[in-house]
């Protein structure tokens, strides 16, 4: 996980915050997290980001049939999936998350 130190920025308990991609209601996003006491805040462009997430999380939320197709099976996505850069013929990456979970994040 890259750490970027943000300048000049130290917490109410003396460490030094850096910029680090963690889990913040779900979602992996850029956070201010102390590195002494695991603090963790959000700057305002990405405390906006985190607010377009959760609306676009609300429109996609819906449940899928696994469907045949050819030898392989696969879910459909709905359109809505659009609005956070997902498009037709693109590749994507899938992982496994736990027993019964994947993830499906944009091939880059």
């Amino acid at each position: 996980m890259k750490n970027l130190r943000r300048k000049g920025l130290i917490c109410r308990c003396g460490g030094t915050i850096n910029v680090q991609k963690a889990f913040i209601e779900g979602f992996l996003i850029n956070a201010n997290v102390c590195e002494k006491c695991g603090d963790t805040g959000l700057p305002l462009d990405t405390a906006k980001e985190l607010l377009r997430l959760r609306e676009e999380a609300r429109k996609i939320k819906t449940t899928r049939k696994i469907l045949r197709i050819g030898n392989s099976i696969g879910v459909t996505l709905p359109q809505e999936a659009a609005g956070i850069g997902f498009k037709e013929g693109q590749k994507v990456e899938i992982e496994l998350l736990g027993e019964g979970e994947i993830g499906i994040k944009r091939k880059v």
